[in-house]
């Protein structure tokens, strides 16, 4: 989740209504989360200073769920929706789900430009991979990644 939850502060980021649900859910969750452990550093605190080290672990889990939380809040901040009607069929656009196939043969599918907390790969609008914007399927696509020269073909847009 956290891979998905990187974006610079104050970029515009491009969700579906589905990922800015799902966005939001998570963030309730967190908030419940972040509540409950409120509550028990406040006991631990309460008990005595033998329990020191329970009392930091739980702070410091308390404080990383903080984060999470201000992460989604930029990226719902930050956010444009993106509306499955204006999502292209005929060649790649911010929202398309395509299979590419890279030169070893292995074949992978990409979200394009979503954030989106379920998809494990995504193609940011700022990597080297983004040139397949506005190529068709069948279309094999010259890019540069950390200095070599490599292509990809786009197999189909989903």
């Amino acid at each position: 989740m956290d891979r998905h939850l990187t974006e610079e502060k104050g970029a515009t980021c491009y969700l579906t209504e589905e990922g800015r649900s799902k966005l939001k859910k998570k963030k309730e969750e967190l908030q419940k989360k972040r509540k409950k452990f409120r509550i028990e550093e406040g006991a631990v605190k309460v008990r005595s200073h033998s329990c020191n080290n329970e009392f930091i672990s739980i702070k410091r889990h308390g404080q990383g769920i903080s984060r999470k939380i201000r992460r989604i809040d930029s990226i719902l901040k930050n956010a444009k929706v993106i509306k499955q009607e204006d999502i292209p069929t005929d060649k790649v656009g911010i929202g398309s789900k395509v299979t590419l196939c890279f030169p070893a043969g292995e074949k992978r599918e990409y979200v394009v430009g979503i954030k989106d907390p379920d998809c494990d790969n995504e193609i940011s609008l700022q990597a080297p991979l983004s040139v397949i914007i506005g190529k068709k399927p069948g279309e094999i696509v010259r890019y540069k990644a950390n200095g070599e020269a490599s292509e990809v073909e786009i197999l189909n847009i989903l």
